[in-house]
């Protein structure tokens, strides 16, 4: 006595790579349950889709295109390029 017992259900032979785990118990508590776990992923399935639709409703208009600068360097060249060493520009 005074001794847990950890138990795994699988679907088939444990060694089989075609079955799999359904109930899973430690020291008397359900850890995993297959059958819960799939209405689980349908509920989180549901949220995930009605998340997605609020955020395309409440979703900002997009940020305006980054300004294109109208000047143009000369020759792309740093403005160091066109300084005279007595200070004067070329």
């Amino acid at each position: 006595m005074g001794k847990d017992g950890d138990i795994v259900v699988w679907s088939g032979h444990p060694f089989s790579p075609f079955s799999h785990v359904e109930t899973t118990l430690i020291e008397g508590d359900v850890y995993f349950d297959r059958a819960k776990d799939a209405e689980k992923r349908t509920d989180l399935a549901k949220e995930r889709e009605d998340s997605k639709s609020l955020m395309s409703i409440a979703r900002r208009p997009q940020a305006a295109p980054p300004r294109i600068p109208t000047e143009r360097r000369r020759a792309d060249r740093d403005s160091d390029d066109y300084i005279n060493l007595d200070g004067g520009t070329r």
